[in-house]
Parts: C-alpha cells; sequence; structure tokens
C-alpha cells in the first residue's frame, strides 16, 4: 500500500491476498496478473480515485471475499479486466462514486454490489453467475447508478435496485 503508487506489470501468484490499499489516495493498478484466494483488492476507507485497468484477477480456492471492496474513497475506476473465481463475489462499492465498465466478471456470490450513496454506471460488462446466486447487480440506500448494456447470465434475479431514487 501506500499514496500515489502505481502497481503496473506483475504476477502475483499463491497469495492469500492480492493488493490492500486501505486508507491510500490515488493507486493506480494496471496491466498485471493476480491470483489469490480471499480478497483481489481491499480498499477500505480509501482516498481520492483509484484507477484498476486491464488486470486478470483469479480466485483459485472455494474460500473468498470480493474481487474489489472499496469505500469511502471519491471514485474508482474499474475497466477492461477479467475476474474470474471459484469463491467469493465480485465487487463491493460502498460510499464511493464508481465506473465498472467493459469487465468479464465470473463469480459465484452477487457479482456487484453498490450500497450507500454510491456508483456512477456500470455499463458494457459481461456478468456470469453459477445459477444460485441471488442477483448479479445488486444497488441500495440512495444509490443511484446509470445501468446500461450489460451482459448478465447464471443468477436467480438480475438486477435488483432497492431505493427511492430514480435509476436510470
Amino acid at each position: 500500500g501506500g499514496n500515489y503508487n502505481e502497481i503496473t506489470g506483475n504476477t502475483m501468484i499463491g497469495f492469500r491476498d492480492g493488493i490492500h490499499i486501505d486508507d491510500d489516495t490515488d493507486v493506480i493498478i494496471e496491466d498485471n496478473y493476480i491470483e489469490s484466494r480471499f480478497w483481489g483488492i481491499y480498499a477500505n476507507n480509501a482516498h481520492g480515485e483509484h484507477i484498476i485497468r486491464n488486470n486478470e484477477f483469479v480466485k483459485y480456492s472455494g474460500d473468498g471475499e470480493w474481487f474489489v471492496y472499496a469505500t469511502n474513497m471519491d471514485n474508482i475506476i474499474i475497466e477492461d479486466n477479467t475476474f474470474s473465481g471459484v469463491g467469493g463475489s465480485g465487487f463491493y462499492i460502498n460510499n464511493t462514486g464508481a465506473d465498472i465498465k467493459s469487465n468479464l466478471l465470473i463469480t459465484p456470490g452477487r457479482a456487484i454490489e453498490i450500497t450507500n450513496q454510491a456508483g456512477m454506471e456500470i455499463a458494457n460488462n459481461t456478468i456470469i453467475g453459477d445459477g444460485d446466486t441471488d442477483y448479479a447487480i445488486h444497488i441500495s440506500n440512495l444509490s443511484a447508478p446509470i445501468v446500461r448494456n450489460n451482459i448478465i447470465q447464471g443468477f436467480q434475479n438480475g438486477i435488483y435496485d432497492d431505493n427511492v431514487l430514480a435509476n436510470n
């Protein structure tokens, strides 16, 4: 972890967790291959804008947490990545602006959870579940991202929007 870091061009194999950037500011994670058992990227109470672009994430065990866990930052950009896991869930975004675009996300858990006045846009993603998971995209607690042009397969429900705001 650390502020204003660029983590690029790495291969990380066999770790419990991928990258922890708690309380860090403006980190760029780009062009990496990351295998982990639990967290892919853990960014609790981070600051500024974080960019996760053109990476491949693999969860190789049935254990697991979220591929990307992001809370309380200004914005996170998650684009052009591949996420494939046999355990855990996809993206948890809480109280954070989020642009989630052009990703392939394969997960047996909930794919994307947007909560607590979070989100901006979820577009052009392919989201694949195992058929037993409740929601591909779960939006709640005064969050109102634009959701468009996504391919969703293998979930009990595609999109769940539980708030009083109008979503596009």
